[in-house]
């Protein structure tokens, strides 16, 4: 039989290091003092506390509630240690005398994320079942514990709340009567969990029992909770069997999510193993989603550096385009190898030259992590691969350079000054001036973006330092962007200054808006006005939707309104767009219909 030790300790020990680093490092030396010495005395009363001999339930209730009061403090490591030799020591008769107060303790953090106190829950249940299991079993079918849903939406975090933690304990030491209570629960997230455990014990401990548990559950809601739960157990025994099991799933949604699964297992392990795993996926966009969230788990739980393998695997296809929004998992995970085991200067050298990366991505994502490590050798870098690097490149490294004159101002501006005459030197020397401008000198960034301003064609830059102006001036932000020649550049500009403006100043913003002169920039620039006043006042951004001339553009702006609107007043909201005037007929038709 397990003991409860070995079960909880290391968990323990994993999830309260990070736990106590967090709250506990700035701590005086007496509040430690204060913590150490209340645990020291938390563990010798509720080993020989007069009252253990005393069956009273004001004695029972006195025992548990020690151990509530100093589980209600903020805890260390060595705090938490005490409270798991505190918990060991309890007997049969003082579990019921606070059953639902420790649970209430317990899931009080619970998160959708999981809860930091499921080796502590754990713990408590082992040791209940250890010394009254009748009780604890009885306890269990009268609460409703196990049937409420648990906080999250995915079900690898539901398992890893309290209500996952005690169903696991359950499956392991109690795995018929867990079955038997499953059936009373309806579908649902709480069944779900349960049926993920025990399949989870069943496969690591008995694999004949865990193959017919999944054979029972081969149809039905639950079947998605049983695989799931039967693939995590068998790859924590044997990864290579889990691998077999969600290979042998039909392609969809739910294969993918059990290779993930095994392969961060296999992750633990090192890269090898991942490698001759991976090396069995024949979908390319497949294998390439699995290769960079298996890097991922390989740089953070594994001493293996998964750079090498990562250059090898970038090399097969082309990076994917990626829609609007869309997430890329790559760049995070050559990012994150980088930070934690790799080379930053064998990286970027690799990146800079990548023909499958044309957005180069891996580069800048390499860039913007190790900006936050080693400014001189970031800066020689740059500066040695100034000649090559392209301009899509140089104009994404805005904020790497920022970051680099926030930390290093003097270093970073001797830097930039050195550099030789190109578009590197432009824009370090650009977003080093833009640094002052948001601190409210603009003199010397208006000056940098005159020396770049023929090459921002899209208006990206301007769009930065219209921005920090605004932060501290909005007329003279105004003022400046109006002033640039009619281009890309003066859109974006006018657009970034009425966003700023009318946040901080929305009665002197409204108040230029009205001075400028009818036509696109002036549409364009209440359309975002409109969409940021709305917060404020729905019914003033409905006025200034209509001052909107052009149709197209009006609709636009009645969109980003209604949208916030309909949450406050939906009944007020579509009223208002249903009597607009100015906008297309077939457009309100379809929006409407559309709107929810």
């Amino acid at each position: 039989m397990r003991t409860l030790f070995p079960l909880v300790l290391t968990a323990l020990a994993t999830f309260a290091v990070g736990f106590a680093g967090m709250r506990f490092i700035s701590a005086s030396a007496p509040r430690v003092q204060e913590r150490q010495a209340a645990a020291a005395a938390l563990s010798e009363p509720i080993a020989a506390s007069p009252a253990a001999a005393d069956p009273s339930p004001a004695a029972r209730s006195a025992r548990i509630a020690a151990v509530l009061a100093f589980s209600e403090k903020h805890r260390s490591l060595s705090d938490d240690h005490a409270l798991f030799l505190a918990i060991s020591k309890l007997e049969a008769r003082d579990f019921l005398a606070g059953a639902e107060e420790m649970l209430a303790r317990f899931r009080k953090e619970d998160s959708p994320f999981g809860s930091p106190n499921l080796p502590l829950a754990e713990a408590w249940m082992e040791r209940w079942l250890e010394v009254d299991s009748a009780g604890a079993l009885r306890f269990l079918e009268s609460s409703t514990i196990l049937k409420e849903a648990p906080p999250g939406r995915l079900l690898r975090s539901q398992v890893a709340s309290v209500q996952g933690g005690l169903f696991a304990v359950l499956a392991r030491r109690q795995p018929d009567w867990a079955q038997q209570y499953l059936t009373t629960l309806k579908p649902g997230a709480p069944r779900e969990v349960g049926v993920f455990q025990l399949l989870n014990e069943f496969a690591q401990q008995n694999a004949a029992k865990g193959r017919e548990m999944l054979a029972a559950f081969s149809e039905g809601a639950d079947r998605r909770a049983a695989v799931q739960g039967y693939v995590t157990g068998l790859a924590t025994a044997d990864v290579r069997a889990g691998f077999d099991v969600a290979a042998a799933e039909s392609a969809g949604p739910l294969r993918k999510e059990l290779l993930e699964l095994v392969l961060r297992k296999a992750a633990e392990r090192g890269v090898g193993i991942v490698r001759e795993l991976v090396d069995r996926v024949d979908d390319a966009a497949l294998r390439r989603e699995l290769v960079a969230d298996a890097a991922l788990e390989i740089a953070w739980r594994s001493r293996d550096d998964p750079l090498p393998w990562l250059m090898e695997e970038a090399q097969r296809t082309p990076l994917p385009r990626m829609a609007e929004g869309g997430f890329d998992p790559w760049p995070g995970a050559v990012a994150q190898a980088v930070r934690t085991t790799g080379d930053p200067v064998r990286a970027l050298d690799w990146a800079a030259t990548l023909l499958h990366d044309p957005e180069k991505k891996l580069l800048l994502s390499i860039l913007g992590t190790w900006d936050q490590r080693d400014n001189p050798g970031l800066r020689n870098w740059l500066a040695s691969h100034s000649a090559t690097l392209d301009a899509a490149v140089l104009e994404k490294l805005g904020r790497t350079l920022v970051n680099l004159a926030r930390r290093d101002g003097p270093g970073t501006r001797a830097w930039a000054a050195g550099l030789p005459p190109g578009r590197l030197r432009e824009q370090a020397q650009f977003q080093i001036a833009l640094s002052s401008a948001a601190e409210g000198d603009p003199t010397h960034a208006t000056a940098a973006y005159a020396s770049v301003a023929g090459r921002d064609t899209n208006g990206a830059l301007a769009k930065q330092l219209a921005t920090a102006l605004a932060t501290k001036d909005g007329a003279a932000a105004a003022k400046w962007a109006t002033a640039l020649p009619a281009s890309p550049a003066r859109t974006a500009a006018v657009s970034a200054v009425v966003e700023q403006w009318s946040q901080r100043d929305p009665y002197a913003a409204a108040e230029w808006l009205g001075q400028m002169p009818p036509g696109a920039e002036r549409d364009s620039a209440v359309r975002e006005y409109a969409g940021k006043v709305v917060y404020a006042d729905p019914f003033a951004a409905a006025e200034w939707v209509e001052q909107v001339a052009d149709p197209a553009t009006r609709g636009k702006a009645a969109e980003a309104v209604f949208g916030t609107w309909k949450n406050e007043d939906p009944i007020a909201s579509r009223a208002w767009l249903r009597a607009l005037p100015g906008v297309d007929e077939t457009w309100r038709a379809d929006f409407l219909r559309k709107a929810k």
